[in-house]
């Protein structure tokens, strides 16, 4: 049986990329500091389609893992990259592609 955060879709394993409330607060919280940018509470969606694109290039298994990072080094590579995606308006599939 795959965890319930898995989705496998005829033999190609997916993983359920989703925010908790306590972790989106987290998220607000740096995002603001950070940036100086505030987040709705209905924008969950953005943070989990904005960073999708980070953890596919990190290779880190979810958004808990950027939070904490960045919570730890807010002025790391990482943080730059959340920064810069979630800043920029265009997160095409395809690298480069804007």
């Amino acid at each position: 049986m795959l965890p319930s955060n898995v989705i496998n879709i005829k033999g190609i394993i997916l993983h359920k990329i989703t925010i908790s409330d306590a972790e989106f607060i987290r998220f607000q919280s740096f995002l603001k500091s950070s940036s100086d940018i505030s987040l709705a509470e209905n924008k969950k969606y953005l943070i989990i389609n904005r960073l999708k694109p980070v953890l596919h290039t990190t290779g880190l298994d979810s958004l808990c893992d950027i939070i904490s990072l960045v919570e730890a080094t807010p002025t790391g590579d990482l943080a730059s990259k959340v920064i810069d995606a979630m800043t920029t308006n265009c997160n095409p599939p395809i690298p480069n592609r804007c």
